[in-house]
């Protein structure tokens, strides 16, 4: 096998053929041997060596031997040198046999002679290699249709008809992001939207159905955007037409159209140096125009068609659509009164299709009939539990408590009568029972019998005071202030309480004197309180000095505080036995059982009429302990008893029946004649749903004595005019169908699209010439510097064989974009 290629050409001169070495083409390693030798040795060569360009090695035949053999010493390849590989002559392929290779070579082992083939060696096929071995790598697909199926988003549902919508990728792509300076038809624009979304697809077609027109434009928007695009085809004549039509829209400046990325080298340098000597001109020409101006001028174009074309959607769907209501908004129009009686029904119209409201209408005739016997205003069980799915167990049952209830009031009556002189109601007796808790509380709360004293003042002087009432906070409050009053260093207690104001202002003057010298000197000769004041000092174990007479001060005004809070407690009606004895853990305790006192007041007081029940002045702690004992063990089956009434009547029937004594005969009797008919109303009701059952009570509402029919048309006829305003609302242009906005509107799409198609020309225009010199740099003389080297690689002196096709589009990264690009892949020119 070939290691490299030397490209020659056979020309005739006179009457001889003679073989000559071409000088627009490289010199190149074989690419088929690199590939191949990676892929069976598992190594990877360098791109940089499969690409590399042998033309600027010297001539010279030992120079360049000596030269390939370090390019290839240094990469992984692996190819031993002969001492006939530096011999100036090729040598003979010789005659060898399988047996003989196996003898005189080892496995594995690549040497290199000089002998040469002549002949066609396409090198095209070997670029598809390294994607080939990506791809099985990979290993992330089974076959073709699960490549593109990762690539094609999921259809979504379309709302009119339950099948894929046709048209999602015109809602989802907006008309002002897609720059199309060729005409397209819908299906065209479809498929280039679909692109823009992300999808991958196959488009397919006879000759002439808009293929290449479709790429034309796909190309165009692309560019337009500041991407680039490599358009790949086998075939030669399908590159040409893109092209074409390209170049009919003054963008053949900028396309590379490339079939042999030998021959065509010379064209597309011609192309790049072109544009780096029209710099300033493309420059000059976007400075000319108005871009701001055009930009608006296609964003207006571009809504216009949006806006336009969804309206004319809209109206193709919505005239004779049934996925809304059922029934098409045409029949709804021929069938509704818009001045007739309606009711509000925007809430639960969605919940009644007009396909199968005949089913509801059923329902409405039947509620109806029972509504106007079993829901007049005097009826006995107009207010009671649901009776669906009852039957004569349950009427057995219902009877029975209806007789029970007079009954076991009387019964409970009786036995509070018994333990306290009073009957009691049964409500009022279940209200015991629940508040057990606050009850066991309240008792918890006696400690013992100078509580219950405290208890029982609180109790009389609310008697006889309504406006004394017991303030657990306002007691919380005072106890906090008052037991401060013992924080050291305590208050003064061997003072009277008539003598605290003459000793506080005698004390005042001895604190003062002992500013001065001789103000002290003279109170020390002459005060006739002086032995008073050491009296009260070693009284409180103080001694004659400064800091003594600081604590001395304080004292007494704790005292003083003491003394105003004790009086505050003794103005207090519903306080008693307040302590006369000034100790802390006096008042404590006093606190504490005026605490539990006030607390179980309070539960007491919150049972209704307990005042009546319980005479608290006249018993004792022992005995009203026992009465609440025996009253709750009175009470306690109340809430099973009222618990099973409750499975069939409501409370406020079951208060009727204790408060009417003949209610209950009444309520039997009732019940002995409409049992079945309630029976099945309520299973009627139970089972509506709630948007019938809103719909039911606006009917009742507007018109008691309405008939069943005048209900039902009224019904009808709001569900009408509420389907006909949420499919108006969703369709604008329904409300005006009768005017000649259609046509106004189709003059009006026609006109947008011709600028938007003009307009996308020239945005593109603008924007491919614009990036030639976006980033174009000056040195300080003001010359350009961006584009220097790249114009001496492809100016046409430098045009020889020595020029790399790929390196050269590498380096031109900003202003080449290819209109076509054969198979090879490694050659990746750039759009502008």
């Amino acid at each position: 096998m070939s290691a490299y290629f030397f490209p020659v050409e056979l020309s005739l001169q006179g009457n001889e053929w003679s073989l000559n070495l071409r000088k627009d083409v490289s010199i190149t390693f074989n690419k088929s041997f690199l590939l191949a030798y990676a892929y069976y040795n598992q190594v990877k060569v360098p791109e940089e060596l499969i690409e590399q360009s042998l033309d600027d090695i010297e001539r010279d035949s030992t120079v360049f031997r000596t030269a390939v053999y370090k390019m290839l010493k240094e990469s992984p390849v692996e190819i031993n040198y002969n001492p006939e590989t530096f011999i100036n002559e090729l040598i003979s392929f010789g005659q060898n046999k399988r047996a003989d290779m196996e003898k005189e070579e080892e496995n594995g082992m690549l040497k290199l002679y000089p002998q040469a083939v002549l002949g066609m060696f396409p090198q095209a096929g070997s670029y598809l290699v390294p994607d080939y071995l990506h791809l099985l790598e990979e290993d992330g697909y089974d076959d073709i249709e699960q490549f593109f199926l990762s690539r094609t988003r999921q259809e979504e549902i379309n709302t009119y008809n339950n099948s894929p919508d046709y048209f999602r990728f015109l809602n989802k792509v907006k008309e002002e992001e897609t720059f199309t300076p060729f005409k397209l038809d819908a299906h065209q624009e479809n498929a280039l939207k679909a692109i823009k979304q992300g999808n991958s697809l196959v488009v397919q077609g006879p000759p002439g159905t808009g293929k290449s027109q479709l790429i034309s434009n796909l190309i165009s928007d692309f560019i337009a955007r500041g991407k680039r695009v490599l358009l790949v085809c086998q075939k030669r004549a399908a590159l040409d037409v893109v092209y074409e039509r390209l170049s009919a829209g003054d963008m053949a400046p900028f396309a590379a159209l490339v079939h042999d990325f030998k021959n065509d080298r010379k064209t597309i340098f011609s192309q790049i140096n072109d544009q780096i000597e029209r710099v300033n001109e493309y420059q000059f020409k976007n400075n000319s125009l108005d871009a701001i101006q055009l930009e608006r001028k296609f964003l207006q174009a571009s809504r216009k068609i949006d806006q336009i074309a969804e309206q004319f959607e809209e109206f193709k769907q919505m005239l004779f659509d049934e996925s809304e209501a059922g029934v098409s908004v045409k029949e709804l129009y021929l069938n509704s009164d818009r001045e007739g009686e309606m009711i509000s029904l925007k809430q639960e119209y969605r919940s009644f299709p007009m396909v199968g409201i005949e089913d509801f209408e059923l329902k409405l005739r039947h509620y109806f009939t029972y509504h106007n016997k079993f829901n007049r205003e005097s009826y006995t069980w107009r207010s009671r539990k649901r009776f669906a799915g009852f039957g004569m167990e349950e009427l057995n049952k219902m009877k029975s408590i209806l007789k029970e209830i007079p009954v076991y009031q009387e019964e409970i009556s009786k036995k509070v009568e018994k333990l306290l002189g009073a009957g009691m109601e049964l409500k009022a007796a279940e209200k015991v029972f629940l508040g057990r808790e606050n009850l066991k509380e309240m008792l918890r709360h006696l400690k013992d019998d100078i509580t219950f004293g405290f208890f029982q003042h609180i109790v009389h002087t609310r008697d006889v005071n309504s406006d004394s009432f017991p303030d657990l906070l306002w007691l919380s409050t005072m106890r906090r202030t008052l037991m401060g009053c013992f924080d050291s260093p305590g208050p003064e207690l061997s003072l009277e309480t008539k003598d605290l104001g003459a000793f506080q202002k005698a004390l005042q003057q001895k604190m003062k004197s002992r500013r001065r010298l001789f103000a002290s000197i003279k109170w020390h000769l002459f005060s006739k309180d002086k032995t008073w004041l050491n009296k009260v000092l070693a009284s409180n174990n103080l001694r004659r000095k400064g800091k003594d007479y600081n604590t001395l001060e304080r004292m007494v005004d704790f005292r003083l505080n003491l003394e105003h809070n004790v009086t505050k407690l003794k103005s207090t009606k519903w306080l008693t036995e307040i302590p006369e004895f000034y100790l802390r853990d006096v008042f404590d305790k006093w606190f504490e059982r005026e605490k539990d006192a006030v607390t179980s007041y309070l539960i007491f007081d919150s049972f209704r009429n307990f005042k009546e029940y319980f005479n608290t002045t006249s018993i004792s702690m022992a005995q009203f302990i026992q009465q609440v004992n025996s009253l709750y063990e009175i009470v306690i089956d109340i809430p099973t008893k009222m618990d099973q009434w409750r499975v069939y009547l409501r409370d406020a029937r079951i208060d009727m029946i204790l408060n009417d004594a003949g209610l209950n005969v009444k309520m039997i009797s009732t019940l002995n004649d409409d049992f079945d008919g309630l029976c099945d109303f309520d299973n009627l009701k139970q089972n509506l749903s709630e948007a019938e059952r809103a719909v039911i009570d606006r009917l009742i509402d507007v018109n008691e004595m309405a008939t069943e029919d005048e209900l039902l048309g009224l019904f009808k006829n709001s569900l009408r005019m509420a389907w006909i305003d949420h499919i108006e609302t969703k369709y604008p242009i329904l409300r005006s169908i009768n005017s000649l906005q259609f046509e106004r509107m189709q003059a009006d799409l026609q006109q947008a699209v011709k600028d938007k198609l003009n307009i996308s020309k020239e945005i593109t225009l603008l924007k491919t010439r614009e990036r030639t010199y976006a980033n174009v740099e000056f040195n300080r003389l003001n010359n350009m510097v961006t584009y220097r080297d790249l114009a001496h690689q492809v100016n046409k002196s430098r045009c020889g064989p020595s020029v790399n096709l790929c390196s050269i589009l590498k380096m031109r990264s900003s202003t080449l974009y290819p209109a076509g690009w054969p198979v090879q892949r490694r050659f990746r020119p750039f759009f502008p």
